[in-house]
């Protein structure tokens, strides 16, 4: 299964990434699927993956939501509609009313089972504050966060920024799946001074 290679690549180190390389290798993706190649498009997401967990830089929601949407759609090549649906989701909570690529269309079964079976439910840990970095800041999928909150069923790319706006942490995460020691805190966290 594609977390468990996921996890274990989170052990090793990271080339640093911008957000324009992940950019660009979600549309190589993209294209690859554009073009009927399944296969560059899976190993694709392989390596897109990777860029996003040694992103640099706060992932933007647009690009996570291609990610996503283009997950979604590996996974209902590989009839699993579940996944599928689990990836939709998490497309349209990176970035609600997204524009899905164009191999993704109006009447695509992907649309068709978000629309049946909607987004899903938000949720939190039991204890839900967030342990953040001073004047830092923690956000899932481009999403700045303010208490632990996610999608209960969907994955989420959590990145945790220091003072600067750098990312100091980064990892794939399965809804609210949050690392104890970001749960630590006393409640909400506010915008960092840096934050756009």
């Amino acid at each position: 299964m594609w977390w468990v290679a996921v996890a274990a690549a989170q052990q090793e180190r990271c080339e640093p990434q911008s957000v324009f390389a992940l950019q660009t290798r979600v549309a190589e993706v993209e294209a690859a699927f554009s073009r009927g190649d399944a296969l560059a498009g899976r190993e694709g997401l392989l390596g897109a993956h990777e860029v996003a967990r040694c992103l640099t830089q706060v992932a933007t929601p647009e690009v996570m939501a291609r990610l996503a949407s283009l997950e979604a759609l590996a996974s209902h090549l590989d009839q699993d509609p579940e996944r599928a649906l689990r990836w939709a989701r998490a497309a349209e909570w990176s970035l609600p009313r997204h524009t899905w690529p164009a191999v993704i269309g109006t009447d695509h079964p992907i649309r068709h089972a978000l629309a049946a079976e909607g987004l899903g439910t938000t949720a939190s840990p039991t204890r839900s504050g967030l342990r953040v970095p001073r004047d830092g800041a923690i956000v899932l999928s481009g999403q700045l966060l303010s208490v632990a909150t996610a999608p209960a069923d969907a994955p989420v790319l959590l990145q945790v920024c220091d003072h600067t706006g750098a990312v100091v942490r980064s990892q794939w995460q399965e809804g609210t799946s949050f690392p104890e020691d970001l749960l630590r805190g006393g409640g909400t966290a506010g915008p960092p001074s840096w934050w756009p």
